[in-house]
């Protein structure tokens, strides 16, 4: 018994190292990978960012606000902080991981759309959230949206469905191969033609839309400006334009304003309805009904350092 046991360790321990080994590895070359999905975050905890003026939103931030444009005109150091898919309260801890690695910026510009502020229970491309499951902030949100808790006693296991996410991470500690830089500053421009299709189906199924607000979402938003009032950072809103065809389709959009409007002036922050901008009859400056391409993005980021200036 005392020799099978023997055998049984020293067998685990010849599995279990190199596995933890290969996490190990991998964890730390997507902490330095180029990828779109991982520079930010590798940014942000590396603390190289320390913006003056950061952008923070969803997809409407990260592929339509420009720093390169912000910079140049404003002549500032910007930063965009922008995350696919996610309402707020993902946004918002983003920021809290921010702050913890960077100084505090003087402004943050937060790109809305009509669900913001509307909780998600979904983990979208969660495979992004691998490699700092260790941070204690980012951990407690996602455990939150379905990510297993295990993962932080037995961290091998969170690569189990990622196999190539490992594989990359371990190509890029090894030096294999390095994901060429695809994001400046965080931001992503997408150089796509307009989706025709999406629209044609849009008005076939005559789908619409209804801007929503869920209490607690502003609740944590009003928590997230009394932080940001406390640090002397000014927080601004901004709703961006949309092809005018997808306008259409919102229903109670007037409403929705209205209420962004009165949230602003409470707090005492600004507000930007740009849903009207100029851009938003031109089919060419959009790859979809919402969101804008690389050329797109750039005129509208034009704008908005105009506003800014004023």
């Amino acid at each position: 018994m005392r020799k099978f046991l023997l055998h049984s360790c020293i067998l685990a321990f010849l599995v279990i190292i190199p596995i933890y080994a290969i996490t190990f590895f991998a964890d730390k070359g997507l902490q330095k990978s180029n990828d779109s999905y991982y520079r930010s975050w590798n940014d942000i905890i590396a603390g190289k960012i320390n913006a003056d003026v950061l952008v923070m939103g969803n997809s409407h931030a990260r592929v339509q606000v420009d720093p390169f444009i912000l910079d140049s005109v404003l002549h500032t150091n910007s930063y965009n902080l922008g995350l696919d898919a996610y309402p707020f309260e993902m946004q918002f801890t983003r920021y809290k991981m921010y702050c913890e690695h960077n100084a505090k910026p003087k402004l943050v510009i937060l790109v809305i759309d009509y669900f913001t502020f509307v909780p998600t229970t979904v983990l979208f491309d969660k495979f992004q959230f691998i490699p700092y499951l260790g941070n204690p902030v980012l951990n407690k949100e996602v455990t939150s949206l379905g990510m297993p808790g295990y993962y932080h006693y037995l961290p091998f296991l969170k690569y189990y469905e990622f196999n190539n996410v490992a594989v990359s991470g371990l190509k890029e500690y090894f030096g294999v191969y390095h994901e060429p830089l695809a994001v400046y500053k965080g931001f992503w421009g997408r150089d796509l033609d307009f989706d025709q299709q999406q629209l044609d189906n849009l008005k076939k199924n005559k789908t619409t839309f209804k801007p929503e607000l869920s209490p607690a979402s502003v609740s944590e938003f009003e928590y997230f400006l009394d932080i940001c009032k406390k640090d002397n950072v000014k927080v601004l809103i901004v709703l961006p334009p949309a092809y005018y065809e997808f306008n259409q389709l919102v229903t109670n959009r007037e409403l929705y304003v209205e209420i962004i409007k009165k949230i602003a002036y409470k707090n005492k922050i600004s507000f930007f309805d740009d849903t009207n901008d100029s851009v938003k009859c031109c089919k060419k400056y959009y790859y979809n009904c919402t969101h804008l391409n690389r050329v797109g993005a750039k005129l509208f980021s034009n704008t908005l350092a105009k506003q800014l200036q004023h």
